[in-house]
């Protein structure tokens, strides 16, 4: 497997200079690296990262952060955290929805976005109460389903009635869990309207007794009940307290099958508890990846991506450890540095520094 990405984090010049080195010694490769990036270094990538530098102010519990690479905690604690904005559109927006059309029993607000949740609602999707309002919206599911295109088996620890699964199974293997015996059909349904349902192994259990009867995965995705619509009236979402099962054992399990987790999670979740998290599964490299999804000027949820599938600017990383140590960061010590991480993972050269 291809190794996975999230967003276009590329701008590494030892990649590109080992793309090209054949069977070079490291030393060659940094020897042959053109000079103009000591250049850029200096002057005009510093400056493009200063402007992306921008605090996120629409959401409080998210004041800490910047966009973009930054180093967060201390020692063997520190962790990468990389913050993006993602701004999603519908595909193709519908007509305003005839209220007449609507069932009594779903609320306006949640009918009006049906599109938005499946485009393809008039061709058959089936919806219980529950995953009208906690079904991810389609261009939101695409988005994350781009992300894993590498992967070969995804599981989908909460699966629903789908809203993720079958936007995975249009390139992926996915193994769907749902506690639910309703959702399950719900999910089965709306897989074959999408004509995904081959590429789904649908699995009826709790996601802490079935998932480690599958071996290693790619990638697992979930998002865990949130506790119902009211998670949005509190300013900070707490982690620990409010997902449901115990989001410490969700952690646990995953640490043991696979080295790439998502995490679906309402936009007023806490970073502190996200970065947190790996505390729970240490083996996960401690990289992060906070994907902001605008629905227009607002931010509708979050996207967390944890582990080797974060593809950080190890180029950046590097120099921001090398000036929090209070070192002289010359050019070449960072690229030495970055390329340590890559070869050898993060987590390895923390555990090494401290």
């Amino acid at each position: 497997m291809r190794r996975i990405r999230t967003q276009s984090y590329t701008k590494h010049p030892s990649k590109k200079a080992r793309k090209n080195s054949g069977s070079q010694t490291y030393e060659e490769i940094l020897l042959n690296i053109n000079l103009d990036l000591a250049a850029d270094f200096s002057t005009s990538d510093v400056k493009h990262a200063q402007s992306e530098q921008q605090t996120i102010k629409d959401l409080p519990c998210f004041i800490k952060l910047k966009q973009g690479t930054q180093l967060i905690g201390t020692g063997k604690n520190t962790t990468i955290v990389i913050m993006d904005k993602i701004f999603v559109l519908p595909d193709s927006p519908k007509p305003y929805p005839n209220k007449k059309s609507k069932p009594d029993e779903v609320p306006m607000k949640y009918w009006s976005q049906r599109y938005s949740i499946f485009s393809k609602f008039d061709e058959g999707i089936k919806l219980d109460e529950e995953s009208w309002y906690s079904a991810t919206h389609e261009p939101i599911a695409k988005h994350i389903a781009k992300t894993c295109e590498d992967a070969e088996i995804i599981m989908d620890g909460f699966s629903g009635a789908g809203g993720n699964v079958v936007h995975f199974a249009k390139t992926n293997k996915v193994i769907a869990i749902e506690l639910d015996p309703k959702k399950i059909e719900l999910l089965r349904n709306n897989a074959e309207v999408y004509g995904v349902s081959d590429m789904i192994q649908y699995t009826q259990g709790d996601f802490l007794e079935v998932a480690e009867n599958f071996g290693y995965v790619d990638v697992i995705f979930m998002s865990p009940p949130w506790g119902g619509p009211e998670y949005l009236t509190n300013p900070s979402y707490d982690l620990f307290k409010s997902v449901t099962p115990d989001i410490k054992e969700i952690m646990k399990i995953c640490e043991k099958i696979t080295k790439n987790v998502i995490l679906y999670l309402p936009r007023n979740s806490d970073p502190d508890q996200m970065i947190e998290l790996l505390d729970y599964a240490p083996s996960l490299q401690r990289q992060i990846e906070i994907q902001l999804y605008y629905y227009g000027s607002k931010v509708k949820t979050i996207g967390l991506f944890i582990g080797d599938m974060v593809h950080p600017d190890y180029f950046e990383v590097a120099t921001l450890l090398l000036h929090r140590n209070g070192s002289e960061c010359s050019f070449m010590e960072a690229m030495s540095l970055s390329y340590d991480m890559e070869t050898e993972g993060f987590n390895e050269i923390i555990n090494r520094m401290f």
